[in-house]
């Protein structure tokens, strides 16, 4: 089976998404922040398919996890956030 990155698996979900497919999406978001802890974006997009599945605690905490993520001071040499950035 062939690995895929990231973000194919993070776009995929998000076609998902658009044809209404979320409980797919909620698999493959999850698959990319088990792969990229610190993937705020996928914590965010797996915290918003949950909500619109009505699994509202499950949101939350995927919530709580981006919102502890913060951003390093301009002076720091080591990121504390990663945001990935989509190719278009």
């Amino acid at each position: 089976m062939t690995e895929h990155s990231i973000d194919e698996i993070f776009d995929d979900a998000s076609g998902d998404i658009a044809v209404g497919d979320l409980e797919s999406a909620v698999a493959k978001y999850r698959r990319c922040v088990e792969m990229a802890p610190d993937f705020f974006d996928g914590w965010h997009a797996l915290g918003m398919a949950l909500m619109k599945l009505g699994r509202f605690a499950e949101a939350i905490e995927a919530g709580q996890v981006f919102r502890s993520f913060t951003i390093a001071p301009a002076t720091s040499k080591k990121p504390k956030l990663q945001v990935r950035r989509r190719r278009y």
